[in-house]
């Protein structure tokens, strides 16, 4: 028996993301259940992730919304003990780039956090840099080459963890501010990381 490799990404059907690996058993990284099977005394699990889109600061509740258009009203007391912001920011560590991406490795996949970094700069400006170089008159060094590719424009994206590529250099991330129904999938040159909110921590590249 064939072992089954179901990982919903982007709300596709279970049945249509199945990937077959040489073991002998089936498990399902959805959280789908059958509802005609639940029964009193089960234990059962969800990751959601919601926008807060009302807030009542005289009685301390608020409104949230989740992905799929669901609005669900919360107090402080749920806040505090089940929930995590991705930009809620408690205390700030500076740190250096590698020690940036070796948190990276603990992040928790289903916990959403925000990241800053900078994209690939476009042709105009790399173009730009190169002929600000000549102008003065200094060498195009090696090391200037590899700058090129990290001044590009900053972006601030809500994500949660997808896997992170050491070797080459790379993390991916899904983006929650695409909707859910497209591709949400980015990549990240880890050389380019800015900041980083993780569970009320901002990490800063110093």
């Amino acid at each position: 028996m064939k072992r089954v490799h179901i990982d919903c990404i982007n709300n596709e059907d279970p049945a249509k993301s199945a990937k077959i690996n040489d073991d002998d058993s089936i498990f399902y990284q959805s959280g789908k259940v059958d509802y005609n099977k639940i029964k009193k005394g089960d234990i059962l699990s969800r990751s959601s992730y919601y926008k807060v889109i009302q807030k009542d600061e005289e009685n301390k509740k608020f409104v949230v919304e989740n992905e799929w258009g669901s609005k669900i009203e919360m107090d402080e007391h749920m806040a505090k003990q089940e929930f995590y912001s991705a930009s809620n920011v408690i205390n700030e560590v500076h740190l250096t780039h590698r020690q940036i991406v070796n948190q990276l490795k603990h992040v928790d996949g289903s916990v959403l956090f925000t990241v800053c970094y900078r994209k690939q700069p476009t042709t105009q400006l790399m173009q730009q840099m190169i002929e600000d170089k000549i102008q003065k008159n200094k060498k195009i060094t090696k090391v200037f080459c590899a700058e090129l590719l990290t001044k590009g424009e900053s972006r601030e994206i809500v994500a949660r963890m997808k896997n992170l590529d050491e070797l080459m250099g790379r993390t991916y991330v899904f983006d929650l501010e695409i909707d859910a129904r497209h591709n949400r999938i980015r990549c990240i040159d880890n050389r380019t990381i800015e900041w980083l909110i993780y569970k009320g921590t901002k990490y800063i590249v110093k």
